[in-house]
């Protein structure tokens, strides 16, 4: 299960419509909340990197801010 799970993040030809139709049949994973605040879309991210979260052994859940053009003025070195 882990192997082909491998085989299909790593494949040379990984598109963004594979990456959509993945469906996780992983269980026991560890559960995040995920706080994104951003001045950009994140949603594009968030719905093709699960079969990344699956493989890593997490399950996420995003929880967004509403647009701050602020966000782009702070320095997070």
């Amino acid at each position: 299960m882990i192997s082909d799970l491998q085989n299909f993040i790593f494949e040379s030809n990984l598109s963004r419509s594979k990456l959509l139709s993945y469906s996780s049949i992983l269980t026991n994973l560890k559960k995040f909340r995920i706080s994104v605040y951003r001045n950009h879309s994140f949603e594009l991210i968030e719905n093709t990197i699960k079969p990344f979260f699956d493989y890593a052994g997490i399950s996420a859940k995003f929880i967004y801010s509403d647009y701050d053009e602020f966000l782009k003025e702070i320095n997070n070195d």
